[in-house]
């Protein structure tokens, strides 16, 4: 079985690597620039690369319809994680071993919702949110906690890891 990634949703991962090895321009720096836990270059350099990862951990034939939230953990470090509790003055990071993964399964089509780094973050809450347990729940998540606002940027993944 193979998980289906529309256009948005492949720009939109983007957003969660630290390195990008493919075609980049303005849009894509936006992207690679915006404040999210990242995947090393170590573990992944496109797209078509986390796909396959998931399709390679995931047990796609036993996903139930509908919404399938997902928590894979890897046994080498596959990134960090900018998720802190909201009172922390702490503008730090977390190495982590773990992958979020929402897919959404449809008469046999899976689709790839999200998938990222780090700790489960519900969707900030938005009215957008059709379901009104997770929009409850994502109010309730987000009053706790926040993203770091950590400079990653000014250090290599060789620096980050130590």
């Amino acid at each position: 079985m193979k998980v289906l990634v529309s256009e948005d949703m492949r720009f939109h991962l983007l957003s969660h690597f630290y390195y990008y090895e493919g075609k980049i321009d303005g849009k894509v720096i936006s992207q690679l620039n915006s404040r999210k836990s990242k995947y090393f270059k170590s573990f992944v350099k496109n797209v078509e690369q986390l796909i396959e990862e998931i399709e390679n951990k995931v047990e796609l034939n036993s996903l139930k319809p509908g919404r399938n939230e997902i928590s894979l953990e890897f046994e080498k470090y596959i990134g960090f994680d900018l998720l802190i509790p909201i009172d922390s003055d702490d503008d730090s990071y977390s190495l982590t071993k773990k992958m979020q993964i929402v897919i959404y399964s449809d008469n046999g089509t899976l689709n790839l919702v999200t998938a990222y780094p780090g700790k489960y973050a519900p969707p900030l809450p938005s009215p957008e949110i059709e379901d009104s347990k997770l929009f409850q729940y994502s109010k309730e998540f987000w009053s706790k906690y926040k993203i770091s606002s950590f400079n990653y940027f000014e250090k290599t993944e060789e620096e980050l890891m130590n």
